[in-house]
This record gives C-alpha cells, structure tokens and sequence, in this order.
C-alpha cells in the first residue's frame, strides 16, 4: 500500500504508474494532476525572492502554513522553522520540479485500487484539479473532506499507517512461504505494531494544535 501527500502524493501516482508491480492499493491526500497556474504564479512570485537564510516569520512561510482552522501558534512556529531551516535552492529546485510536472498522461497506467482525498478549502489545488483528477482517474474513489485544508487533510495520511493487523496477516504468510527472512520478519512486525501503537497519542496531540478539539470521552 502506498500514501502520499501533496508533492508526495504525485511521486506516488508517478510510483504507482511506471511500477504498478509494486503499488496493491494506492491513497492520494490533497493531490493534484499538475499545479494549478494561479498557485504556480504565487509560488514563482515569493520562493525566488526568498531571503537566505529564510525568515520563519516572513509573510511568505505565514501564507504557506495558512489553514482554515485555528492552530496552536507554538506548533506553527516549530513547523515555519523546520521548513525555513530547509535552503531556498531546494524550495527554487522543487518548485521547477512543479511547474514541469503533470502526470495526467501517466495515470491510465496505474492499476491499483485508488483513493483520493480532498479538502475543499485547499489553498493549493483548488476545485477544478480535483475535477481533472475525477477524468483522469475515473475509477477511483474520490472523498472530499469539508471545511479542511492543503496540510490538515494529511490527518488521514496518518490514519492510513493504523493498518497493524492487515500487515501482521501478510507478513506472516510471507514468512511461511520463505519469502523473508527471521530478521525482516522480527523488523515488520516491531514496525506494524509501533506505527499503530503510537497513532493515537500522536492524534491526540496534533489535532487539538490544528483546531480540531476531541470529544471529551477522548480527551479524559
């Protein structure tokens, strides 16, 4: 199974395309066939002019981390620093990366499953891509979520790696079959379990951050 968000949802549509031997089932979460030109042009306008090293604080890295919902400030500060911290030729490289890319060609070569996930108040790919992405992959599942941004509908991204159970059924027919060995064994199933084990307080922690608050039979 593969996830991908934003400019790693396209690398995995690409994956899933050139690859489809290794991609069984396929996840999209705020995905795009390309970037749309009014969103292109913002970014053409703000990342060359970029500053280096770059402000956490500028109004650009403010914009880029803008969601529809309240966000524990705290947490937007380390996530603007993180991504300041990142070299303003990497930020000019990926962004010709985009402007080049569009994998709609692509995406009649991919076989497998798919889904894909959308909030309807994304700042980066608006309603007409997710239209493009409906003719372009018509036999997917298409879910829109509301009132959820560009970065907040990775929620579901992460929820995606609670798949503990489902791994632990095929690992263990794959160690039957001596397809792995004792020690890939022992690693998948440690990495199944602590990926699932850790979902929930990770969940906990984030989405109060981001605006969402927790029913109060989870928060006690």
């Amino acid at each position: 199974d593969l996830v991908g968000h934003s400019l790693g949802a396209m690398t995995a549509a690409v994956l899933a395309a050139g690859r489809p031997d290794l991609v069984h089932r396929l996840v999209l979460v705020s995905a795009a066939l390309r970037v749309p030109e009014p969103s292109l042009d913002w970014l053409w306008e703000h990342v060359p002019a970029l500053p280096d090293p770059i402000d956490p604080d500028s109004a650009f890295m403010r914009d880029w981390y803008w969601n529809p919902n309240p966000v524990d400030e705290d947490f937007l500060d380390r996530e603007r620093a993180e991504s300041a911290a990142t070299p303003r030729h990497v930020w000019t490289g990926v962004l010709t990366g985009l402007s080049l890319l569009d994998w709609g060609p692509l995406a009649p070569r991919i076989a497998a499953p798919t889904l894909v996930i959308w909030g309807d108040q994304d700042g980066l790919f608006d309603a007409p891509t997710q239209e493009a992405l409906r003719e372009a992959l018509p036999g997917a599942r298409h879910e829109t979520l509301a009132g959820l941004g560009h970065h907040e509908a990775s929620i579901l991204g992460i929820m995606m790696n609670t798949r503990a159970l489902m791994e632990l059924v095929v690992i263990n027919v794959g160690y039957d079959l001596g397809v792995i060995s004792q020690e890939v064994f022992t690693m998948l199933v440690i990495m199944a379990i602590a990926s699932t084990v850790v979902t929930t307080p990770c969940l906990r922690w984030w989405l109060p951050k981001i605006g969402h608050r927790l029913p109060a039979a989870v928060r006690e």
